[in-house]
């Protein structure tokens, strides 16, 4: 694995690595699982409170499966959520 940009870290979650970015603050901002360097497994993005903004997986770095983006207030954002197949949106959750 190269160099991380500004601000992302390595992590451990209890088996595949992960990596971190963090807002300005410290606080976290989005954990990714990869396996050998390449996206593969969970992805999560929060909101700068510590709320969820996003939830999927890669797949061989490209978005598979349902991917539920959230808005601010906590609804889900039909416009952007959606089922993924080798990255491409495929239809509605």
């Amino acid at each position: 694995l190269g160099a991380l940009p500004l601000g992302m870290r390595l992590a451990r979650a209890g088996g595949p690595r992960a990596v971190e970015s963090h807002f300005p603050d410290g606080t976290l901002e989005s954990r990714t699982s990869l396996r050998e360097g390449v996206r593969e497994g969970a992805s999560t993005r929060y909101w700068q409170d510590g709320s969820v903004r996003a939830q999927g997986r890669y797949r061989d770095d490209l978005r598979e499966g349902p991917w539920i983006w959230y808005r601010e207030d906590g609804s889900i954002d039909h416009e952007l959520s959606g089922r993924f197949e080798r990255g491409e949106r495929v239809g509605p959750l």
